[in-house]
């Protein structure tokens, strides 16, 4: 799934920040990634991002996402996927707003 935001920094650098991940991972794998894109919305120039940011990775080798869902969200996958977005985003934002 692709969604689009559009974010600006508190210095007034503004972004079209691209976020991607697969609604329709399986409960038997154990990393959830979610990618990311940042574009200068004025240039339309990528702004490079380390690979841990640019997909960013969350999840337990040692427990799958299907037993994650069941302990920690109720058996609500979307839940989960909340979750995990909005912490990848601020994890992003917080290395985009660094200026780096």
């Amino acid at each position: 799934m692709l969604k689009k935001y559009a974010y600006t920094t508190q210095n007034g650098r503004e972004y079209e920040m691209s976020v991607t991940w697969n609604p329709d991972i399986k409960l038997t794998e154990a990393i959830f990634p979610i990618e990311f894109k940042f574009a200068d919305r004025v240039t339309g120039k990528l702004e490079k991002l380390p690979p841990e940011i640019a997909t960013f990775a969350i999840g337990d080798p040692a427990e799958t996402i299907g037993e994650r869902v069941q302990m920690h969200y109720d058996g609500d996958k979307d839940a989960m996927f909340v979750d995990y977005i909005e912490t990848a985003i601020r994890r992003a934002t917080d290395y985009v707003e660094r200026g780096h």
